[in-house]
């Protein structure tokens, strides 16, 4: 089985919380930019929302900076 370690999709079933809008993905977007610099280090980033407004936020997040990454060394520095 093999993993895309470039790529993550972020959920935010919460609506209540985290409602699906484009102040909410603007407030998201550089916390989860955070965090996720943590597993990948200071790579360059891209975030789209997908979906519909009435769902969940949806986050597709994209890694497109150099480096490779496999699914234990992630696994090892979360």
């Amino acid at each position: 089985m093999r993993f895309a370690t470039r790529e993550i999709a972020f959920r935010f079933t919460d609506r209540l919380a985290v409602p699906s809008t484009e102040a909410a993905f603007e407030e998201i977007t550089p916390e989860l930019g955070n965090v996720l610099a943590g597993l990948y280090g200071e790579v360059p980033m891209e975030f789209e929302r997908v979906g519909h407004t009435r769902g969940a936020l949806t986050l597709h997040v994209k890694v497109v900076g150099d480096g490779e990454w496999n699914l234990d060394e992630l696994i090892r520095s979360a």
